[in-house]
């Protein structure tokens, strides 16, 4: 594993995102919330995409702001 990254953010919605973004073997990054349970993956272009059931949309939306300010703020490298 080349990249790691433990994360928590309250974006002012009320809910506190504790998560933790690793590469993906099969490209791209693992974006994990342990406590709920649920898996995105995201590329550096794109936007990320759900792999888990039954996941909130509020928390996609809320995940994919996270994800572009990780991003644009070189978060990755």
């Amino acid at each position: 594993m080349r990249f790691y990254l433990h994360t928590e953010h309250q974006p002012g919605d009320g809910t506190r995102y504790d998560l933790v973004i690793t590469e993906d073997p099969y490209g791209g990054y693992l974006i994990v919330w342990p406590s709920m349970g649920e898996v995105w993956r995201g590329f550096k272009d794109t936007e990320i995409k759900v792999l888990s059931k039954n996941v909130n949309p509020y928390s996609t939306q809320a995940i994919q702001k996270i994800w572009f300010e990780i991003v644009s703020k070189g978060g990755l490298e």
